[in-house]
């Protein structure tokens, strides 16, 4: 098993954890990003599975990652803080690796090498240049040019997508970029802020986006 497969499997029995002990603390981030993001499924009849599976991916994703619940930091970080019994050592210490180093932001896509199985990533917010390792994202052959924004983390010295959120932006890259100035942002509200674009409501990419499962 790879390295990415077996953070994939990390981060999932994080959520799995989590989720069985939801009613403790579900009701006041659920209802933050419903005010933030305020997504449309949330007001149809009839949504479409595939919205509603990476909608529902999102919030995890930033419930897990971003959202200080209280003091003692992100569900993420409590679990690693103090870990259940039985938790393994090794699987311990790519959690703390991913704490310590995720974030959520939107990159260029500078190069593909589909049979490596990486990318070089360009992110557009600080001007980092960072291999990632991920044979599914390297094989998009229709990702040439253009952005592409999730959150990465680096685990034993290689980084790799560690969300389940994906967004690819076809708009090709300006060689003439110079970073942005987002001091102000942090990881989860760049994440909020997508989702409300692709998700909301009123969100300005909701009726252009075409939403593809990763395989």
């Amino acid at each position: 098993m790879g390295i990415g497969e077996k953070v994939e499997r990390d981060v999932r029995s994080v959520a799995e954890y989590w989720g069985r002990r939801k009613r403790e603390f579900i009701e006041e981030p659920a209802l933050a990003f419903e005010q933030i993001v305020r997504p449309a499924i949330y007001f149809e009849s009839e949504p479409g599975p595939l919205v509603e599976t990476q909608v529902n991916a999102t919030f995890t994703e930033w419930l897990l990652f971003d959202c200080m619940l209280d003091e003692r930091g992100t569900l993420l970080e409590r679990y690693v803080r103090k870990p259940p019994a039985g938790v393994a050592d090794s699987r311990l210490a790519r959690l703390r690796q991913v704490a310590e180093t995720h974030e959520f932001s939107e990159y260029a896509i500078i190069r593909r090498d589909p049979g490596a199985g990486t990318l070089e990533l360009l992110d557009i917010y600080d001007g980092t240049m960072r291999t990632v390792r991920d044979a599914r994202l390297a094989r998009r052959d229709n990702w040439n040019e253009g952005t592409v924004s999730l959150r990465l983390g680096c685990v034993d010295d290689v980084w790799l997508p560690v969300g389940q959120t994906v967004m690819y932006d076809r708009c090709p890259f300006d060689p003439s970029w110079v970073p942005v100035d987002d001091e102000g942002a942090t990881s989860g509200m760049r994440l909020l802020d997508l989702a409300h674009d692709v998700f909301g409501v009123d969100g300005a990419y909701r009726t252009s986006v075409n939403m593809r499962q990763l395989v």
